[in-house]
C-alpha cells in the first residue's frame, strides 16, 4: 500500500515540476477597453508574450482558467473562440491586422460569473514592439497530460503484478485498466496450469484466487488436476511429490516399492519415494517416543534413512 501511495505521490509531484516548454515568441503591447452592463470601464494597457504565429494568445483573457479553440484564419482576418470558468463563460473575437506590427480587435463573452449575469463586450488595438521568449501551453499541457498517462500505467502495472484488485474496482485508480487487468488473470490461469507455473506462483495463491473471483473466474484449485498432468509430461517428478498425490501413489507403486533405498534416493523419483514412504509410515501409526504422537511427512523424513528404507522393503 505504501510503495502505490507512494506511486502516485510521485506522479503529483513531476507533474508539478515539468518544464515549461519556451518558444521564440512576440512581444505586443495591447490597449483594452470593455464595456460590461451597460458600464464602459477605463482603458488599460499592457504587454504579453505570445508565441510567434499565434498573436490570438496575446488577448487570451489572462485568467489562468480560460482556453481558446476554434482559431481560423482567413487573409488579414483571424476569428476564435473562447471559455472560461469550465464554460460558465464563454464567448468569440476577431483580430483585423492593420499593418506589419498592428492590430485592432474585439471579443464578446456572456454568462455567470459568482452568481451574476455577464455580458461583457472587449475592443483593443495593438503593436508588436519584439522578440521575446513564450511558453507553448499547449505542448505544456500535452506533456502533462503523457506523463500523467505514462506514470499512472505503471503505477497499475505494479498493482496487477500486486494482485491489488481495489485499484480496478469501482471508484479505483487504475478503474478503466480493469478489462486489461483481467485479461492478464487468464494468462495467469494459462500459467498456472503448468507445472513449472504453478510452482512458481504456490506462494501468491491467495492473492490469486481473490483476483479470479474479481474477475469472475474460478479459483486456482481447478488449475491443479492440469498443473499434475503437465509435470507428468515434463517429468517434473519434484512437482508431482508436492502436489499430485494420485499421480505420486500410481508412480510409487511402480518406482519405490521394493526398491533399494540408495537407488530410490538417487533416481528421479526421491520426492515421490519420501512421500509415499511418509504416506505409508503416518497411515501405518508409525510414533515416537517423544512425541506421543504422529508426526508430518517433513519430521519423518528427518528422522533418518532408517525408518524409509524399511518402509521401501529392504
Amino acid at each position: 500500500m505504501k510503495a502505490i501511495a507512494a506511486a502516485f505521490c510521485l506522479t503529483a509531484l513531476s507533474l508539478a515540476s515539468a518544464p515549461a516548454l519556451a518558444v521564440e515568441g512576440e512581444l505586443w503591447e495591447i490597449s483594452t477597453s470593455m464595456k460590461m452592463s451597460g458600464m464602459e470601464m477605463p482603458a488599460q494597457t499592457r504587454q504579453s508574450c505570445a508565441p510567434k504565429g499565434a498573436q490570438e494568445r496575446a488577448f487570451q483573457p489572462e485568467e489562468s482558467n480560460c482556453t481558446m479553440q476554434n482559431v481560423k484564419r482567413s487573409g488579414s482576418r483571424t476569428s476564435f473562440s473562447v471559455s472560461c470558468d469550465g464554460g460558465k463563460l464563454t464567448g468569440s473575437g476577431e483580430i483585423e491586422s492593420t499593418g506589419p506590427n498592428t492590430n485592432k480587435g474585439t471579443m464578446r463573452m456572456k454568462g455567470v460569473m459568482e452568481g451574476q449575469p455577464i455580458d461583457m463586450t472587449q475592443t483593443w488595438s495593438s503593436k508588436k514592439l519584439g522578440r521575446c521568449e513564450a511558453v507553448d501551453v499547449a505542448a505544456v499541457t500535452a506533456a502533462a497530460q503523457k506523463q500523467a498517462a505514462d506514470a499512472t500505467s505503471q503505477s497499475c502495472k505494479a498493482m496487477a503484478s500486486a494482485y491489488y484488485i481495489q485499484a480496478f474496482d469501482k471508484g479505483g485508480p487504475c478503474e478503466g485498466e480493469r478489462k486489461g487487468f483481467c485479461a492478464s488473470m487468464d494468462a495467469t490461469a494459462k500459467r498456472m496450469s503448468t507445472a513449472a507455473g504453478y510452482d512458481k506462483e504456490k506462494q501468491n495463491t491467495a492473492a490469486i484466487d481473490g483476483a479470479m473471483g474479481f474477475c469472475g473466474k474460478a479459483a486456482t484449485a481447478s488449475l491443479l488436476p492440469q498443473a499434475c498432468k503437465d509435470g507428468v509430461n515434463t517429468q517434473n517428478w519434484d512437482f508431482v511429490g508436492n502436489f499430485c498425490p494420485d499421480e505420486s501413489k500410481t508412480i510409487a507403486a511402480t518406482n519405490c516399492e521394493g526398491r533399494s533405498y540408495t537407488t530410490v534416493m538417487r533416481g528421479p523419483y526421491g520426492t515421490i519415494c519420501r512421500k509415499y514412504a511418509a504416506d505409508r509410515w503416518n497411515k501405518g501409526g508409525g510414533t515416537t517416543a517423544s512425541s506421543g504422537g504422529t508426526k508430518p511427512a517433513d519430521a519423518l523424513i528427518k528422522e533418518g534413512a532408517g525408518a524409509l528404507k524399511g518402509l521401501l522393503g529392504l
